[in-house]
């Protein structure tokens, strides 16, 4: 069952862009995350980067870049979550404006 999580940042919609963040059956190991981004106020973004954290166990990885798919649609494949638990997933949108972030809680079993 495919887990899709809605969210632009923390505290709402980033200034421009609206995230969608999907990922099939979050497991423990490898997992493919499929990330789309919509442009608000005309922003395209150039790249983006997804970054797992466990803030309650002090795990935090290096950012997976992600491989854009066409029309907003990215994917970072290849994402290692290595233990069940509470997660945070920081997805850094890359556009002409800049850097910003929405961040995800994910729950992986």
């Amino acid at each position: 069952m495919a887990v899709g999580l809605t969210a632009c940042g923390s505290s709402g919609p980033t200034a421009t862009y609206a995230v969608h963040l999907s990922v099939d059956r979050p497991r423990t190991g490898a997992n493919t995350f499929d990330i789309e981004v919509e442009g608000r106020k005309g922003g395209t973004p150039t790249e983006i980067g997804l970054e797992p954290v466990m803030p309650q166990m002090g795990h935090a990885y290096p950012p997976v870049t992600a491989t854009p798919l066409g029309a907003g649609r990215f994917r970072a494949a290849g994402t290692v979550l290595t233990m069940p638990g509470m997660w945070r997933i920081t997805v850094t949108v890359r556009g002409a404006n800049g850097a910003e972030q929405a961040v995800f809680p994910l729950v992986v079993e």
